[in-house]
């Protein structure tokens, strides 16, 4: 098996059903429409997969999926090769999602997912996610693969001036006229090289989900939300 990453595009629709981007509608009808929505995104793949929803009020302890979990609300979600019809699907608006991967003894293939919003950051959830998978594979960090997703890029990612004490983020900040701004792929790999990754399995995507069309963003007027999908598929 090997692991599949994808995302859905503006023109898919808003990955959510959060009140914000849908003002007038009730709450039983904003679950209609996010689950109609995902279930077209899905068919429009040609896949039937149950989808387990990681989003930025996941705050639950790390979840081992196994092939009776229909859903969680888990910060961490520990997908395996082993799982059958099970698909990842994380909302994200701008913030990058990590999905860290190893081996086990018997070389199957455990995948650990998490979002990493500013909070999930300074709440070291990148030294969760890979405590997390040595328990399950018995492999070290640096024999790890990281894939850290599509993210607004440091010209756009503004943070508040008391995030810049935190020594997490301190050498990933940049002020320019009164403001600060946050590079969280450098915070990450920071954060990542001081686990003892090997940066040469830390693999960035470089699109900046504020100037991409096909993504919805915080920082421009396109507000809404995409999904990063991860699930196995036959080689």
């Amino acid at each position: 098996m090997k692991l599949s990453v994808f995302n859905s595009t503006a023109k898919d629709g808003i990955m959510s059903k959060d009140e914000k981007y849908f003002p007038n509608l009730s709450y039983q009808d904003r679950t209609l429409l996010y689950n109609t929505t995902i279930d077209r995104f899905i068919k429009k793949y040609n896949l039937t997969d149950k989808v387990i929803i990681i989003n930025e009020n996941s705050k639950e302890k790390p979840k081992i999926l196994t092939n009776k979990t229909i859903s969680t609300k888990a910060k961490i979600v520990v997908l395996k090769e082993t799982i059958e019809n099970t698909m990842i699907g994380v909302e994200t608006e701008d913030d990058p999602v990590i999905v860290v991967t190893a081996k086990d003894e018997k070389e199957k293939s455990t995948s650990a997912i998490a979002l990493l919003t500013l909070d999930n950051l300074e709440n070291k959830i990148l030294t969760e996610i890979i405590d997390t998978l040595i328990k399950e594979t018995n492999k070290a960090p640096f024999e790890m693969t990281f894939y850290i997703s599509a993210c607004a890029s440091q010209k756009y990612y503004e943070i508040t001036k008391d995030k810049i004490e935190n020594i997490l983020f301190r050498k990933a900040v940049v002020k320019k006229k009164g403001k600060y701004y946050l590079d969280i792929r450098l915070a990450i790999f920071n954060q990542l090289i001081s686990e003892i990754a090997d940066p040469n399995r830390i693999y960035f995507d470089s699109t900046d989900t504020v100037e991409n069309d096909e993504f919805y963003s915080k920082y421009k007027k396109k507000r809404g939300k995409n999904l990063l999908c991860i699930k196995y598929i036959p080689e």
